[in-house]
């Protein structure tokens, strides 16, 4: 059995490893942007369960993301299988990187998680500013609507107003 030299193993190991070389070697990097990476925990039910998710923030236009699996119902109905797609949410905000330890029990006891410098494709950072913008703009037509139509009585708000539940006064 011929056996290949040590030498050449190597080599061929270095090769096979590499990364595929572009067409020009002088070819500029792809345009990046610096970016926050960490570890933060979103509190659902009151406080009363914690989620541990991981986000990067923006700091250039101060946008945070983060990426969620999010269930489709009519995939699902049509396969007859759980499907799911990721979904990125995107939003302005500072650095999420300071959350309350025990929000229900402790809200005044924070932990600092540890934050790691990491770089964003540029392209893809304009993309995540872009989608934060639209949620702004979004959330603000949302706020107008409901007060115009509130306003107009089209659709008045129905929720239960707190004088009508209080207790009657003795």
């Amino acid at each position: 059995m011929r056996r290949i030299p040590f030498a050449s193993a190597i080599l061929l190991a270095l090769l096979v490893a590499a990364p595929a070389r572009a067409e020009d070697p002088a070819a500029p990097a792809p345009a990046t942007v610096p970016a926050k990476r960490y570890r933060t925990v979103v509190s659902g039910c009151e406080g009363r369960y914690q989620y541990p998710i991981d986000e990067l923030w923006l700091p250039g236009p101060g946008v945070v993301v983060n990426v969620e699996s999010r269930f489709d119902p009519v995939r699902s109905a049509a396969t007859k299988q759980w499907e799911s797609e990721y979904v990125g949410n995107v939003f302005f905000g500072p650095i999420r990187s300071r959350y309350a330890e025990d929000p229900l029990h402790a809200p005044d006891v924070f932990v600092d998680a540890p934050t790691e410098d990491v770089r964003v494709d540029a392209a893809l950072a304009k993309k995540i500013a872009e989608a934060a913008e639209l949620h702004r703009r979004l959330e603000a037509a949302r706020r107008e609507i409901g007060a115009a139509l509130e306003k107009a009585a089209l659709l008045p708000n129905r929720e239960v107003k707190a004088e009508a539940t209080a207790p009657p006064a003795k």
